[in-house]
């Protein structure tokens, strides 16, 4: 064998060693994200597990004290919801928060400028005081 032929092989190595390293890094940096999106899963089922069981519970406890359970149309689980109706809320609540966002402007401003207000109203209600002078008298010379 020749010197440029043991070359070639050693760089064909090279290049598999570099495209293996990178697969496998790319294969743990997947295994990462899978076990992320696992764990994540995870953590959502027994949330739902526990407000389901939750749920359950409330109900029972109002059947035992002899009420009726209420039901409220506003609240429903949104998998009976329509996609449209699910966007037009959060539209709404979007909206809602914006005007109580206005609101509070407003009445941070009002309030400034109504202190603003007592103040002055509290300067012109105050006597000045000023030093005696000689008091204009009832003849008026011309």
């Amino acid at each position: 064998m020749d010197v440029k032929g043991i070359r070639a092989f050693v760089d064909r190595i090279k290049v598999r060693r570099r495209h293996w390293l990178t697969a496998a890094a790319g294969g743990f940096a997947l295994a990462a994200v899978v076990g992320w999106m696992a764990w994540q899963s995870h953590l959502t089922r027994e949330a739902i597990r526990r407000a389901d069981a939750a749920e359950q519970a409330a109900t029972q406890a109002r059947l035992a004290g002899g009420e009726k359970p209420r039901r409220d149309p506003a609240v429903r689980r949104s998998r009976h919801d329509d996609p449209a109706q699910i966007a037009r809320m959060k539209q709404l609540y979007e909206e809602v928060d914006g005007l109580t966002r206005i609101q509070d402007r407003v009445d941070e401003e009002l309030g400034a400028i109504r202190r603003i207000a007592a103040r002055r109203a509290k300067a012109k209600a105050a006597p000045v005081l000023a030093p005696p002078g000689p008091s204009p008298s009832p003849v008026a010379s011309h």
